[in-house]
C-alpha cells in the first residue's frame, strides 16, 4: 500500500507560525484576538489559539499557553460561565468552548476549581430532556449548538456526568431531521453541514459508536452535501437571550473545517477517507500566503478562530492517515480483505431497503423461479450438482490465482524498495 499522497506538514507549520505571530503578551492580557488588529478575546481568539497550538504539539506548560490560560480563566463571570467578545453575559456556547480548550491542556474538574464552577453553570443550562440553551434563563429555547458543545465539554470531564450525557445524546438523536438525517440550528430548522458535523463530532467524543445507524445516516448527509471542489457551505447561528433584551447573538460556522473534523471520526470508512482527502486538497489550496485561512472570500480579515479550526482538523486528519496506512502495511492482505468486507457491509447497509425489497419479491415468486430453473436444467440436460461442484472449484482456483498475483506484486514492490 503506498503512503498517503497528501503531505500537509508545511501547511500546518505556516499556520502555526502565523498564529504565534498574533499572540498578545501585555501586562493586562495574554492570548489572541479574532484577528491581528483586535485585543484578546475568549471565544474566537484565545481558546482557539490554545487548541491549535496544543494540536501542533506545544507543551501546555509553555509560557505562551500558560499565560493565555491564566488570562482566559480570569475572564470567568461570577455565575461560573465565560463571556465572549460582544456577548457580555455567560453563553453556554463560550463556556463549553473554554472547558474544551482547558481539557486539551490537561485541566479538568478534578484538579481545577474554576472548571468545577463552569460545569455547574453548564448543568443549569440543560433542561430536563437534555437540551441546552444559551443560559439557564433561556431553557424554553434549547438549540443544537449549545447542546452539542455542552455534551462535548462534559464528555471531556470523565464519568461524573454520565446520566446527563446519556440524556443529551438521546435529545440530539430526537433533534435529527427525519428525512435528510442532518441537523439544523434547532428543531424544525433546515439542516446544514456545519451543524451536522458539530453534532457528529460531539457524539463521537461522547463515545457513541460510529456504526450506530442514525450516526451513519448523519454522516451520509454530510457526504451527500460536499461540493465538487471538496468544500462544504458555511452557515450561521442566531439566537436571542433574555439577558440582552431583544438584541440577537450570532456566530458563524466554517463548513469545511467542521466537516473535515467530523470525517476524521470515521477513519476506516473508505467514503469518509475519500471525502476527507478532497477536503484537505481544497483547504491546502485555499491557504493564504501568510498561513491563515479566510472565512469568506469577500472578507479579507485573516481570522484566528477559522485558522485554528482548520489546523485542528488537518492535524487530526494527518495523524489518522498515518495510523491508517500503518495498519495497512502491518496487516497486509488480511487488512485489505477486512476493509473490503467493511466496504461491503457499508454498501449493504446503504442498500438495505432495495435488497430487502428484492429478497421479498424473490421469495414471493420463488415457485415460478424454481419451475423455470428446473425446466432449463432438464431441457439442456444440465447436472445441478455438477454445476455447483465446478463453480466451487472455479472459485477456489480464482482465489489461488489472486493470492499468487498479490504475492508476486508484493515481492516485486519489496525488491523495488530495497533497490
Amino acid at each position: 500500500m503506498p503512503p498517503a499522497v497528501l503531505d500537509v506538514t508545511d501547511s500546518l507549520k505556516k499556520a502555526e507560525k502565523w498564529l504565534r505571530s498574533l499572540y498578545w503578551d501585555t501586562p493586562t492580557a495574554k492570548g489572541w484576538g479574532h484577528h491581528k488588529d483586535e485585543d484578546p478575546t475568549e471565544w474566537g481568539g484565545t481558546l482557539d489559539g490554545i487548541r491549535a497550538l496544543i494540536a501542533m504539539g506545544e507543551s501546555p506548560n509553555s509560557p505562551m499557553l500558560t499565560g493565555a490560560m491564566k488570562w482566559l480563566k480570569s475572564r470567568q463571570n461570577s455565575d461560573g460561565g465565560f463571556p465572549a467578545r460582544e456577548m457580555r453575559y455567560s453563553p453556554a456556547e463560550a463556556t463549553a468552548w473554554v472547558l474544551i480548550a482547558l481539557a486539551d491542556m490537561g485541566w479538568n474538574s478534578a484538579n481545577d476549581a474554576e472548571i468545577r464552577k463552569a460545569i455547574g453553570y453548564l448543568d443549569r443550562c440543560v433542561d430536563a430532556d437534555g437540551g441546552a440553551a444559551t443560559t439557564p434563563r433561556d431553557l424554553t429555547n434549547p438549540r443544537t449548538l449549545p447542546t452539542a458543545l455542552v455534551l462535548w465539554a462534559l464528555a471531556r470531564q470523565g464519568d461524573d456526568q454520565e446520566n446527563l450525557r446519556d440524556k443529551m445524546i438521546t435529545r440530539l438523536k430526537r433533534m435529527q431531521e427525519p428525512e435528510s438525517k442532518g441537523w439544523g440550528i434547532g428543531v424544525g430548522a433546515t439542516p446544514n453541514a456545519a451543524t451536522t458535523a458539530q453534532v457528529l463530532h460531539a457524539l463521537r467524543v461522547a463515545g457513541v459508536p460510529e456504526d450506530v445507524d442514525w450516526i451513519r445516516d448523519g454522516m451520509g448527509y454530510l457526504l451527500e452535501h460536499q461540493n465538487e471542489d471538496g468544500s462544504w457551505q458555511n452557515s450561521y447561528d442566531e439566537w436571542f437571550t433574555v439577558d440582552l433584551d431583544g438584541v440577537p447573538s450570532r456566530c458563524v460556522h466554517y463548513g469545511t473545517g467542521w466537516a473535515l473534523l467530523a470525517l476524521t471520526d470515521f477513519p476506516d470508512d473508505p467514503r469518509c477517507r475519500q471525502a476527507a482527502e478532497l477536503a484537505v486538497r481544497h483547504l491546502t489550496g485555499r491557504q493564504r500566503p501568510s498561513g491563515a485561512w479566510l472565512f469568506e472570500d469577500y472578507d479579507p480579515r485573516e481570522l484566528v478562530w477559522c485558522t485554528s479550526q482548520v489546523v485542528v482538523a488537518l492535524k487530526k486528519w494527518q495523524e489518522n492517515s498515518a495510523a491508517y496506512f500503518g495498519r495497512v502495511q502491518k496487516t497486509g492482505l488480511t487488512g485489505e480483505l477486512w476493509r473490503s468486507l467493511r466496504s461491503l457491509v457499508a454498501w449493504g447497509r446503504g442498500s438495505f431497503l432495495y435488497l430487502a425489497f428484492g429478497g421479498l419479491c424473490a421469495a414471493q415468486m420463488w415457485d415460478y423461479i424454481a419451475t423455470g430453473l428446473k425446466w432449463v436444467f432438464n431441457d439442456f440436460k444440465w447436472d445441478p450438482q455438477g454445476i455447483w461442484t465446478n463453480l466451487v472449484s472455479s472459485l477456489i482456483w480464482a482465489a489461488l490465482a489472486v493470492l499468487v498475483a498479490w504475492l508476486g506484486k508484493r515481492i516485486h514492490r519489496d525488491d523495488a524498495k530495497r533497490s
